[in-house]
């Protein structure tokens, strides 16, 4: 089991950054009707539009959600251990199989940690 997101990058507005939520920050959840309340201090992953994706991986934002249409996407396997850092390589493998099988290309894969902390396309 491996805590994985994705967000169509048509909808994400600047740079996504992980950061600790703060206090009242707000977002819509996919199938939410009513945004959500982050806690001060929650990992958020963010843009300049705000939360994409609360609780490291554990819940999405509803406008950076895919659909039918989204034909530019970025995808997260979170692991927060070296042991489990397998898990979200081999997660992403398959998911990058599955995706090339479809139709799908794929441009960058890469992995951030403590040593390498940003990527840019």
């Amino acid at each position: 089991m491996v805590p994985m997101g994705a967000y169509d990058l048509e909808n994400v507005e600047g740079d996504i950054v992980v950061r600790f939520s703060k206090q009242d920050e707000t977002f819509l959840g996919i199938g939410d009707s009513t945004p959500l309340i982050a806690h001060l201090g929650v990992v958020v992953y963010a843009d300049d539009g705000g939360i994409v994706c609360w609780a490291w991986n554990h819940r999405d934002a509803a406008r950076v959600s895919l659909s039918p249409t989204t034909e530019r996407a970025i995808f997260f396997a979170d692991s927060s251990s070296l042991e489990s850092e397998s898990r979200a390589d081999s997660a992403i493998t398959l998911l990058s199989e599955a995706l090339a099988g479809a139709g799908a290309t794929q441009l960058k894969r890469f992995v951030l940690n403590q040593t390498s902390p940003a990527f840019m396309f």
